[in-house]
């Protein structure tokens, strides 16, 4: 009998400073959402990708791993984000993603 991993035991990882978290996925759940619940630091604002402030770089994602959609595009566009910058309220995390929070704080 072969099992497979559940979605419910995979994780996503913060990075910020010289430190890693890895945290549980819950379906549904932006980066940002996973943040805030597991007492992450992230800046945020609006919470519908306008402000910008909570931007992460997307260290390692998986290949599913959804692109830029048109108001984060926008937001990218006019911030000069690079390719690996997302925004954390914007995403849903997946198994796999692997970000850093920008700042020289711990957790």
């Amino acid at each position: 009998m072969v099992f497979k991993r559940s979605k419910s035991s995979d994780s996503i990882t913060f990075v910020l400073g010289s430190e890693e978290r890895s945290v549980r996925l819950k379906s549904g759940k932006t980066i940002l959402d996973l943040a805030l619940e597991n007492d992450i630091p992230l800046d945020h604002s609006c919470t519908a990708g306008t402000c910008g402030s909570c931007r992460v770089f997307v260290l390692d994602a998986p290949s599913d791993f959804e692109p830029r959609g048109e108001v984060e595009q926008e937001t990218a566009e006019s911030r000069g984000f690079s390719d690996l910058e997302r925004l954390a309220c914007l995403n849903e995390a997946c198994p796999g993603l692997k970000v850093k929070i920008p700042g020289e704080g711990e957790f």
